[in-house]
């Protein structure tokens, strides 16, 4: 009679890690670099699978939703000059350290704090738009490609949207890069611009996310570091991925009169989201 054969240790964990999902496996990651480092590896290799390797021009100015992974490879234009590409592996680093932080039931928190800790401020500011304007809207002869690196100083809500993207993205949260308007309407005055935000769905309806502008920005009393990194998110209710020309709004949102970096004072402000 033959003896019936056992699954070995590393069988049974090879079958754990398949049913677990890519937030879960992060979660149980330990803090050894190489272990980390191997894990990093092999997702961003899984999710270039389904990368969209380039949004050209025309794409990304006429494609208001996208779906795919940005990879090392794709040139992700935020103005009308030059391009930029999401090829720093550190942001991956930092989103583990933040899932190990808060756990993986807030890895919107965790995102947050890792794309507001690489990019260096809760939001930008006048002399971080000075820095990214002088890269990418001047049209140039030989058009230029920069690391993500290289674009902290002067990253805006295309770069900050596209870090949170693939962090989403790769603790396998449903995350869509939108290029669409956002207007803030305050007694004072209306602010109205093209934006880039998120879609995500990390429940059972899709939430407009904006990791540009968070929660909380300034605030007139010191704020916690929980406060710090709370993201700013609309429940569309929607079950669906909303269609283009969608409009979604946030009404008397509590907000800080500050735009360039310094504390100011409270504000309240109507916020409208459409997509495209």
């Amino acid at each position: 009679m033959s003896e019936t054969l056992k699954p070995t240790t590393e069988a049974l964990e090879n079958e754990r890690t398949k049913q677990e999902s890519p937030l879960e496996q992060i979660s149980y990651l330990p803090n050894i670099p190489s272990v980390r480092q191997e894990f990093i590896h092999k997702r961003i290799q899984e999710l270039g699978k389904n990368s969209t390797r380039r949004i050209d021009t025309d794409q990304y100015l006429y494609a208001p939703i996208v779906d795919g992974f940005f990879d090392s490879e794709m040139r992700i234009q935020p103005g009308s000059g030059n391009t930029f590409s999401v090829d720093d592996d550190s942001i991956y680093e930092r989103a583990i350290d933040k899932i190990s932080k808060y756990g993986d039931s807030r890895a919107l928190i965790a995102v947050q704090h890792a794309t507001t800790e690489y990019f260096g401020t809760l939001v930008p500011n006048a002399e971080q738009e000075a820095i990214r304007n002088a890269k990418f809207d001047m049209p140039s002869p030989e058009s230029k490609n920069y690391s993500i690196s290289d674009n902290k100083e002067g990253a805006l809500c295309t770069e900050r949207a596209a870090v949170a993207h693939n962090l989403l993205q790769f603790m396998g949260i449903e995350s869509h890069f939108v290029l669409g308007n956002m207007v803030e309407k305050t007694a004072s005055g209306e602010k109205d611009e093209r934006h880039s935000f998120l879609l995500i769905k990390p429940g059972d309806t899709y939430l407009i996310y904006d990791p540009t502008n968070p929660t909380y920005c300034y605030g007139d009393e010191e704020l916690t570091e929980f406060q710090q990194y709370l993201p700013y998110t609309i429940d569309t209710g929607m079950k669906e991925l909303p269609n283009t020309n969608s409009t979604f709004t946030d009404k008397a949102i509590t907000r800080f009169k500050s735009a360039d970096g310094t504390k100011g004072s409270k504000k309240k402000c109507d916020r409208i989201y459409t997509i495209g």
